[in-house]
């Protein structure tokens, strides 16, 4: 998690696959901000975090539960391939932590893998949802809802897959829409057989779960 102080600060939630993930994450957003806050849960991961990190960064042990940051101090908060490792009663914990230390107004990123084209760990293959590290899996519309519950408002996703906007030149220009549209699309694809809804999931824009939603 990534939590950011006044001006342009943010706080990513996971050091995860472990370390790797989270220096990675840090130095995209350290360069815009005036810091960076990485949180997890392992001594270890943090101490080796701590040992290669930007002059604005820095880690610290934690919980996702409870981050240890006072309450309206981020003004932004990725949590990337966080979720589908939470048992489902421990989300809307997580959820509510993270409101509870951003400021009114400012953004929560959300990225982790779709229910609607996994699963994607490593029970792909043998069963038709995830039953291995993945404790479960969420589609856009079921993890916008639970934004809602928690307090977050505008909830949207990306129209367009990041691949065109390189394409086409436009990479840091990204548009939003409501994640309603994403929920009903996801809706259509449903009751399509597997290897449809990951074939045309991609160009649709539904193929993995990317939300950023704001604190009321």
């Amino acid at each position: 998690m990534i939590p950011t102080v006044r001006g342009t600060d943010q706080a990513d939630r996971h050091a995860g696959r472990r370390r790797l993930r989270t220096r990675g994450l840090i130095r995209r957003f350290a360069p815009a901000v005036c810091e960076c806050i990485g949180i997890d849960a392992s001594d270890a991961m943090v101490q080796l975090a701590n040992q290669e990190r930007p002059a604005n960064a820095r880690f610290m042990v934690g919980s996702v539960l409870s981050p240890p940051l006072p309450p309206s101090s981020a003004d932004f908060v990725v949590s990337r391939q966080v979720m589908e490792h939470l048992h489902p009663d421990d989300v809307p914990g997580h959820l509510a932590a993270v409101r509870k230390i951003l400021r009114p107004g400012a953004r929560f990123l959300i990225e982790t893998p779709s229910r609607l084209t996994g699963p994607w760990d490593i029970s792909r293959g043998f069963t038709p949802v995830a039953t291995g590290f993945h404790l479960r899996e969420y589609t856009n519309g079921e993890m916008g809802a639970m934004l809602r519950d928690a307090g977050f408002r505008r909830v949207r996703s990306r129209a367009v897959p990041s691949r065109i906007l390189i394409h086409l030149g436009r990479a840091k220009r990204h548009a939003y829409v409501p994640v309603a549209i994403k929920a009903a699309i996801e809706r259509l694809l449903q009751a399509a057989p597997l290897s449809v809804r990951t074939k045309i999931a991609g160009p649709l824009s539904v193929r993995e779960v990317i939300l950023i939603a704001e604190r009321k």
